[in-house]
């Protein structure tokens, strides 16, 4: 279904009509503007986790030091699906 809504959205662009302005909506077109937040959202994550857990281990113990990107993973995950979920909500 979201390779679908990529088709058409492409077909849409190369065709374009100047003033009016074309939209993928419905469940195909939620379902795919998901997939992009989520994708994108995973993407920051593992730099955030990243940026988090080089300059950590000469400032944290090491049990906070294990347990520290997790939580702050699962938080920045959860902030972001609510994100997108309110942002999809209001329309």
């Amino acid at each position: 279904m979201i390779d679908g809504v990529g088709t058409i959205r492409g077909y849409l662009a190369a065709h374009a009509i100047p003033g009016v302005d074309a939209y993928v909506t419905g469940p195909a077109g939620i379902a795919a503007d998901l997939d992009k937040v989520a994708a994108d959202a995973g993407r920051t994550l593992l730099f955030a986790t990243l940026g988090w857990s080089r300059p950590a281990p000469h400032r944290l113990p090491r049990p906070v030091l294990a347990l520290t990107p997790l939580v702050a993973v699962a938080a920045a995950y959860l902030a972001a699906i609510g994100i997108a979920y309110m942002t999809i909500k209001a329309g």
